[in-house]
């Protein structure tokens, strides 16, 4: 989208020159000295602890000589809390200059030219947020403090009325992006300042990011560096949480843009509506909801450690270890799993919000809003991802797929260029990151395109590369293991997609073999084994039971025609299968509609189960009827027909 643009994430990764002070040319302890007395007399004037003085600085030269003094301050070790503070104070004080009534001690020169002087003060501020090392976690806290302060005053000033120029707006963005780099870019350690500030400072960012789409839209340059920061970043879970969060937002406020008053409204926190500001114009909103959208990639490659950790920040820490591991193999990895997942379950709820299933988790079929858009408008949307995320750990599928090598990287890309020789191999990806790991996020990925699918209107046609995606994609999800065990992934197909037989799908019924084999795991079970705790079993068996239901009638329907098997990777298996027809799992279907009526304990399935049993018996009486009539010299024992007295009910007799 960017590719054409230059990025600024050099800039972000090496510092600006802006935020370094003369005082660094000269041993550190003269530089603290002057900071120390300097800053002292200036923090006396500013009316915190007793009444505000005029500030005595009259001219752009004194100014400027203090602010060297109070941009080395902020860089101080933070065992000079009280000296890092008083610079904290000075600069937010003197930042009340972008308002139409400044602080009685902001100086002269800085309310005549505030937006210059406010883009050197932001500048600073970045010493402040830069970790140091080796500090306790209470030195670490008192640093916490501090950043919340000037986070909180950047975001008044952003939000407020103060009158900011365009390159003072960009001076912020870049600000608040080099401060999260700085904070996050680095892998993560328990009780740094990253895992402190993580969600204040990205919680920030893009606040203060809508806000400028409003009043000065980001240029295209800062897109891009939004972008490959947040590839930096990818291993914090708050990252996507925060992600997740903003673009919910928008998509509140671009559904009722879209589809207007009458489309079901999406419910979001009161705090969560307040993101996106209510004067944003509808272009803005469009806007910034698609550029945020794919502002974290693809989320996809957050199953693969080695792309995630193929940044400089990793390759460095690579470096330090004692035994340079593999940066893959750092700890905080781990969190990957869980951080996949987050990322699925957002696009998903972005995908139910366009569906408008507004009670999602209470109902197995919840009611779709009749203007939702097309399926395939939200497959060109989403399709790539959850595709993607439904073949993960399926044949030709790999953990270690290096980022795409078609889209030319210049100098400042985010990820090292080409394979690392760290990186080669698949036994880098630590056993705790195996793909198993990643199947709830899988599952989600699968329900999302079950819920799309089975969203389908009347009439409405899929384009045939969707259809035969999801086919493949249920086809690997529904396939049962060894411990025939109900795992996340097909509990997640089959609570979503009680009515995938009932919506003439272009070639659903290849699927009827696979979705028959996985009702027997689930219904015939009194105790079943579920792996997934979130999943209610009356719940999943109600939906297995629709899907029981609306397959009952294809075998006397359809009869003596073949099933047509899917394409699969080529197997060992040379030889070629007898062709399985419809009329041949009418004995499978009555075998399970039985044993699953024997083993029901809730009453709403219980029922579902006796008409089904009904069904069965008015649509076997017809069929034998219909065919008395055309071939009355049939004989009686016909595979076609008397199919209520066939051995599948001898278990009655049990």
């Amino acid at each position: 989208m960017y590719s054409e643009w230059a990025s600024l994430s050099t800039l972000i990764q090496q510092g600006s020159e802006e935020s370094q002070s003369v005082l660094e040319k000269f041993p550190p302890g003269a530089g603290k000295e002057v900071a120390l007395s300097i800053v002292r007399q200036l923090a006396a004037n500013l009316g915190i602890t007793q009444a505000g003085e005029p500030s005595p600085l009259s001219t752009d030269k004194e100014v400027q000589w203090c602010m060297e003094v109070i941009c080395f301050g902020l860089s101080l070790p933070l065992a000079e809390h009280d000296t890092v503070r008083d610079c904290v104070n000075i600069y937010c004080e003197w930042l009340s200059a972008l308002y139409s009534t400044p602080k009685i001690s902001v100086p002269r020169p800085i309310i005549d030219d505030s937006n210059f002087y406010a883009r050197k003060i932001i500048s600073h501020f970045h010493n402040l947020f830069v970790p140091r090392k080796g500090e306790g976690t209470d030195t670490i806290n008192r640093q916490a403090v501090l950043c919340h302060r000037v986070l909180r005053t950047l975001q008044q000033i952003a939000r407020g009325p103060a009158t900011l120029e365009r390159e003072t707006w960009e001076s912020l963005l870049l600000f608040l992006i080099g401060i999260n780099d700085a904070l996050l870019a680095p892998p993560a350690t328990r009780e740094d300042a990253g895992e402190q500030l993580c969600e204040r400072v990205l919680g920030v960012l893009l606040e203060v990011w809508l806000v400028s789409c409003e009043r000065n839209f980001p240029s295209p340059p800062l897109w891009r560096t939004l972008r490959e920061s947040c590839l930096r970043w990818r291993h914090r879970l708050a990252l996507v949480e925060q992600w997740n969060r903003v673009c919910l937002a928008l998509t509140a406020r671009l559904l009722q843009i879209m589809y207007g008053p009458m489309f079901p409204e999406l419910k979001i926190s009161e705090e969560d509506t307040q993101l996106v500001p209510p004067t944003m114009s509808d272009e803005a909103v469009a806007q910034a909801w698609y550029r945020l959208l794919r502002t974290i990639g693809d989320p996809v490659d957050l199953c693969r450690p080695a792309v995630v950790s193929q940044t400089q920040a990793f390759l460095q820490y690579a470096i330090a270890s004692p035994n340079v591991i593999d940066p893959c193999q750092h700890p905080c990895l781990q969190s990957l799993p869980q951080i996949f997942l987050k990322a699925i379950k957002g696009i998903a709820g972005q995908v139910d919000a366009f569906l408008a299933m507004t009670s999602l988790g209470q109902d197995i079929r919840p009611p779709l809003a009749s203007g939702r858009p097309k399926c395939n408008s939200i497959l060109h949307l989403f399709g790539e991802w959850l595709f993607e995320a439904a073949f993960i750990g399926t044949d030709g599928w790999s953990q270690n797929l290096p980022q795409p090598s078609g889209a030319s990287k210049r100098p400042s890309s985010v990820l090292v260029d080409g394979p690392s020789s760290l990186q080669e191999t698949a036994s880098d990806v630590p056993s705790t990151l195996c793909i198993d790991r990643y199947e709830s996020g899988r599952a989600e990925a699968l329900g999302a395109l079950c819920r799309i699918f089975c969203a389908k209107k009347t009439g409405e046609e899929i384009l045939p590369v969707y259809l035969a995606r999801f086919y493949q994609a249920m086809y690997h999800g529904l396939k049962i293991d060894e411990t025939r065990e109900c795992g996340e992934t097909l509990a997640s197909i089959l609570l979503n997609s009680a009515d995938l037989f009932r919506l003439d799908l272009n070639g659903i019924q290849v699927l009827v073999p696979a979705v028959l084999s996985a009702l027997e795991v689930v219904l015939p079970e009194k105790d079943l084994k579920l792996r997934s705790n979130i999943v209610s079993k009356p719940d999943l068996r109600r939906a297995s039971i629709h899907l029981l239901i609306s397959m009952l009638t294809l075998p006397l329907h359809f009869q003596n025609l073949a099933i047509k098997e899917l394409p699969t990777f080529p197997s060992t298996n040379s030889f070629e299968k007898t062709p399985v027809t419809f009329v041949l799992l009418k004995s499978r279907l009555m075998n399970l509609l039985i044993n699953a009526l024997q083993v029901e304990t809730d009453p709403q399935n219980t029922h579902m189960l006796l008409g089904a049993l009904l069904l069965s018996v008015q649509d076997s009486a017809a069929a034998e009827e219909v065919e008395q009539v055309t071939q009355p010299d049939t004989v009686a024992n016909d595979s076609t027909s008397n199919l209520l007295s066939s051995g599948s009910f001898l278990i009655l007799d049990d």
